[in-house]
């Protein structure tokens, strides 16, 4: 699941650069229109009809025009001292709008070299002027940029600590509930055991009440252990699924079977829509399967008898991705509110009694953990029509691996 997470994460940072960028663009684009309107209307007619510097192009690129309009006036000015071998190298140059010869008027060159010097020195500062508002955009675009991604990084970083703090706090949560889980039969079974070792039960009968009841609380912190074991063991490094191709609707019906005497001993009304064809999926089998048994236990543990339970199989659309969808739905007594956005939560229980039905409180959240490892996902539905009050939806990928 972090894997999941984390490519979530980098997708959504990919989406953010490219809008950035993308605004970043358009706004680039705006204001170069606008400064090259002013450019034309206002830098120009200063530069053609108050300095009389009527040699001038305008190509239509702001941008461009000032540095071509730079690099004539610089020439203007280093001209008269440059060695001969440059200035042929520069007029053999032919580039866009600057091929026509760039003088100073006669009223300045009247006055001398210095006057000519200050007239092009004055026309460089304008000049540069403009050259700083023709890279403003530009400036302006890629400071927003940095800061923008600054701030994402920034998010991503306070996100992930509270996450991790988040997972801490639910981690610590679990270890407590360990603990009182395992606790709770340990200090019967001590009980019962001290009783017998000290003599104080001498009815067998009574004896063999206090063994079943020791043999049994020994079972559940068996199962409890398993369970952690299954739970923790998704989440290590080493584990990887076993996928393979097989018929998914096969794998249901399995499970349903599996689970029917307990259904008809716990006299639950049953309805089955499960399709005959086959519907291959690329899927581990144990742990697939595991998912669909947990469902169908926490069907027969929490509901009561005359209850309706409808399991079935189809074929949906789900974010754009054709995915099987497996149906577990009661008629049973809604999850309560509470309950219902932390469903999946290790140590979460639809019953809020710890001991009442013996579930661990991991079953939920193990399935979960292998729907989404699969590319799918577990989801709870409530209410779910067709009369019944919720269901627990499985979706699993179509999609089988390509064969080379």
């Amino acid at each position: 699941m972090n894997k999941t997470n984390n490519d979530k994460k980098i997708s959504e940072l990919y989406i953010f650069l490219v809008q950035r960028f993308v605004l970043a663009a358009i706004f680039i684009f705006i204001m170069e229109q606008i400064i090259g309107i002013f450019y034309q209307k206002v830098f120009l007619w200063i530069i053609n009809d108050i300095l009389e510097a009527r040699t001038i192009q305008y190509n239509g690129n702001a941008l461009l025009g000032v540095l071509q309009l730079f690099l004539v006036t610089l020439w203007n000015i280093l001209s008269p001292t440059m060695p001969r071998f440059i200035v042929r190298g520069i007029k053999s140059l032919h580039l866009p709008g600057i091929g026509l010869k760039f003088r100073a008027p006669a009223f300045i060159t009247n006055y001398g070299n210095s006057m000519v010097r200050l007239y092009y020195f004055t026309l460089i500062v304008i000049i540069v002027i403009q050259l700083i508002i023709s890279l403003l955009p530009y400036i302006v675009s890629c400071t927003w940029y940095i800061i923008s991604i600054a701030k994402k990084i920034q998010q991503i970083r306070e996100d992930d600590y509270n996450q991790k703090v988040a997972y801490d706090k639910q981690r610590n949560l679990m270890f407590s509930d360990i603990v009182h889980d395992i606790k709770t039969p340990i200090t019967t079974i001590n009980g019962y055991t001290r009783a017998l070792l000290d003599g104080m039960i001498t009815d067998p009968q009574k004896q063999h009440e206090y063994l079943l009841a020791i043999n049994g609380k020994s079972m559940r912190i068996s199962e409890l252990i398993s369970t952690l074991f299954e739970y923790v063991k998704l989440d290590s490094a080493g584990f990887t699924l076993r996928q393979e191709i097989c018929d998914l609707a096969e794998l249901v019906r399995e499970c349903v079977i599996l689970h029917f005497m307990d259904f008809e001993e716990k006299g639950l009304i049953m309805d089955f829509d499960i399709p005959e064809e086959e519907k291959l999926a690329f899927v581990d089998k144990m742990q697939m399967s595991r998912v669909v048994t947990n469902l169908l236990t926490n069907t027969v543990r929490y509901l009561n008898a005359g209850d309706q339970v409808i399991v079935s199989m189809k074929t949906v659309i789900e974010g754009g991705k054709e995915m099987y969808l497996i149906s577990v739905a009661d008629n049973g007594i809604e999850i309560v509110e509470d309950l219902v956005n932390n469903i999946f939560d290790p140590f979460t229980r639809a019953d809020k009694a710890r001991e009442t039905k013996g579930g661990s409180g991991l079953g939920l959240s193990i399935a979960h953990k292998v729907a989404v490892m699969h590319g799918g996902d577990l989801r709870l539905k409530q209410p779910c029509g067709n009369n019944m009050t919720k269901a627990f939806e499985i979706y699993v990928p179509t999609a089988l691996p390509e064969t080379k």
